[in-house]
C-alpha cells in the first residue's frame, strides 16, 4: 500500500460531509494526560481517547456535543 494524497482527500472530503464520524469513548483534559494513558493501557477502550489542550475549546465541544453538532463527548 502506498500513501495516497487523492485518498486522504477523499476520506477527509468524508468527515467534512459527516459521513463517517469516529467514535470517542472519552476525553481528558490535557493535565489529566497519566490517566487517559493508564486508561489506554486497560484493554477496555472501545473508540478514540482525545486530550483536550485548550479547555477553552472542552467548553465549547461540550457545548456543541449538547446541541448535536459534533461527534463524542466526554464519555461514552
Amino acid at each position: 500500500m502506498q500513501p495516497s494524497g487523492a485518498d486522504l482527500e477523499a476520506v477527509g472530503s468524508w468527515i467534512s460531509a459527516g459521513k463517517v464520524r469516529p467514535v470517542i469513548d472519552w476525553s481528558y483534559p490535557l493535565s489529566d494526560a497519566a490517566a487517559a494513558h493508564r486508561y489506554s493501557e486497560s484493554r477496555r477502550v472501545r473508540g478514540k481517547l482525545v486530550l483536550i489542550v485548550d479547555e477553552r475549546l472542552a467548553e465549547a465541544s461540550a457545548e456543541s456535543i449538547s446541541s448535536g453538532e459534533l461527534p463524542g463527548g466526554t464519555a461514552a
